[in-house]
């Protein structure tokens, strides 16, 4: 069956890159075909289009009917929301989480609007926690409540699966020999760090809604850390 590997992560965090760098594919199967996307383009959700088990289970024989059958690397933000399942489907692929500085993620996505999307990933849903404070949020707060959101569901998935098959990448690592190094021995393919490291991929388009983290006042400080200090620990990025 070959090597099959799943990158995954908020967006916004090198998931396209880091694909690319390893010679694979972004968003198999998402925007042709079965067109998953369509799944999280409904407007203000009313519940958790996922909680289904037996759609979920649809969802990923579509998505991965005609997987080749050798080496087969894909990097899907969406997959949050399935990799336990994917595992059951192939139980020996591996999964790595990509994780951006919160902050940087919080500039990228205010930069592209996302705090202003009312789809699935991008609004809490009605039972959800900052549902009825939403529209009093600021962008920074929302922005960090979906860095938050999508991380964690991706934590709990890797719960689901064999430690040994799950990974956790920094991005800002990509500029570290060593855990690149690591990076592709886990994968198990041989990585192109040019292209990592250099080739701009899926770059931000920027309307300057919100400035570079090293330029945010104390109160901006304050309202993303209000929300997102906890996994900011998690991570490593904080002390």
């Amino acid at each position: 069956m070959g090597n099959k590997v799943f990158i995954t992560g908020t967006g916004r965090c090198g998931t396209k890159a880091i694909a690319e760098a390893f010679g694979g594919v972004h968003e198999y199967n998402v925007w042709e075909g079965p067109r998953i996307v369509q799944y999280f383009q409904e407007k203000n959700p009313k519940k958790y289009i996922f909680a289904d088990n037996e759609f979920r289970e649809y969802v990923v024989d579509q998505m991965f009917s005609d997987i080749p059958t050798d080496d087969f690397l894909d990097s899907d933000n969406s997959l949050t929301h399935l990799l336990d399942l994917v595992y059951n489907k192939f139980t020996d692929a591996k999964f790595i989480l990509c994780v951006r500085d919160g902050r940087d993620y919080v500039t990228s996505a205010a930069n592209r609007n996302w705090h202003a999307y009312s789809c699935l990933d991008h609004k809490p849903l009605p039972n959800e926690e900052y549902y009825n404070e939403w529209d009093n949020m600021s962008i920074i707060q929302k922005n960090a409540w979906s860095w938050v959101y999508k991380n964690q569901r991706c934590l709990d998935m890797f719960k689901l699966i064999p430690e040994e098959q799950t990974y956790i990448f920094k991005v800002e690592d990509s500029k570290d020999d060593n855990k690149l190094k690591q990076l592709e021995s886990f994968v198990g393919f041989e990585l192109d760090i040019d292209t990592l490291r250099h080739k701009k991929v899926n770059s931000n388009n920027q309307t300057n809604v919100m400035p570079y983290k090293a330029d945010w006042t104390e109160e901006m400080k304050h309202e993303f850390d209000d929300i997102a200090s906890n996994l900011m620990k998690k991570f490593n990025y904080y002390e």
